[in-house]
C-alpha cells in the first residue's frame, strides 16, 4: 500500500502512475487456489480471473466474456504507451493467490494489460437471476455495471486515500465495535453480518451491494 503502480485510462494511450490504496482480499485469500484465465494476444499473455473486467474495444467487460479475435487496451514497447491488441487464445490455468488491488481511479495494468479494479461478483451476488437481464439492460451491460460499481466504491476508496483503515486497525482493540468498524472497511474473514457473497470483501461491500441490489430491481 502507498506504492505507485502502473494504471491507464480507456481512450486514451499515456501509462500514469497512481497511489496503491489497498486489496479487496484478505491474506487468507492470497494462500488460495483458483481457476485463472490466460488470455493470449498480440502483445503477450494476461492471467485474469473470469469475473474481473478488462478493457476492450467495446468497453469494459469479463474476462470470461472476451472471445478470439477482441481488441484488449495493452502496453506497447514504446515506453509508457498503451495501444490495440488482439486476442489469440484462452485457457484456464490453477494457480494460487487471489488479488484485487485497487487505486482510486479504479484502473490498473495487469500482465500489461488495462483492467478494472471490479468483478462481476458483486453483480451476481446482489442481484437476482431473474433479474440479471433487465437490470444489465438498464445500465448498458457489464460496462455499466463497472461504472456504477466504481461510483459506489467511491466512500471506499475515499477511506483508503485518508488512510483509515489502518487508522482503525491500529485502535480497534481499544473501544467497542471497533472490530466491526475494521472489518466494514478491510478485507477480513466473512461474519455473521456478511452476506453469501464468496471471499473477504470489507462489509462495505455487502451493505452498499443489498442497497443497490434491492433498489435496481425495484424500479427496474
Amino acid at each position: 500500500m502507498g506504492d505507485l503502480i502502473a494504471v491507464a485510462d480507456p481512450g486514451r494511450v499515456e501509462i500514469r502512475y497512481e497511489r496503491l490504496l489497498g486489496d479487496f482480499h484478505s491474506d487468507r485469500e492470497h494462500r488460495q487456489f483458483g481457476s485463472f484465465l490466460m488470455i493470449s494476444h498480440t502483445r503477450g499473455s494476461l492471467n485474469i480471473s473470469a469475473n474481473h473486467y478488462l478493457a476492450t474495444g467495446n468497453g469494459f467487460m469479463r474476462a470470461i466474456d472476451v472471445r478470439v479475435g477482441d481488441v484488449l487496451t495493452a502496453l506497447m514497447r514504446e515506453g509508457g504507451l498503451v495501444g490495440p491488441s488482439t486476442v489469440l487464445g484462452l485457457s484456464v490455468h490453477v494457480k494460487q493467490g487471489l488479488y484485487a488491488p485497487f487505486t482510486f481511479g479504479g484502473n490498473l495494468v495487469v500482465d500489461g494489460v488495462l483492467v478494472s479494479a471490479y468483478t462481476s461478483d458483486e453483480f451476481h451476488a446482489f442481484v437476482s437471476p431473474a433479474s440479471h437481464q433487465k437490470v444489465l439492460a438498464a445500465l448498458g451491460g457489464h460496462d455499466g455495471v463497472c461504472r456504477l460499481t466504481h461510483l459506489l466504491a467511491f466512500p471506499l476508496r475515499a477511506a483508503y486515500a485518508l488512510g483509515l483503515p489502518l487508522f482503525v486497525e491500529r485502535i480497534a482493540a481499544y473501544f467497542p465495535g471497533g472490530a466491526t468498524l475494521h472489518s466494514l472497511l478491510s478485507a477480513s474473514p466473512r461474519t455473521a453480518y456478511a452476506s453469501d457473497l464468496d471471499g473477504d470483501l470489507p462489509l462495505y461491500v455487502d451493505l452498499v451491494g443489498n442497497v443497490a441490489g434491492y433498489f435496481l430491481q425495484s424500479v427496474l
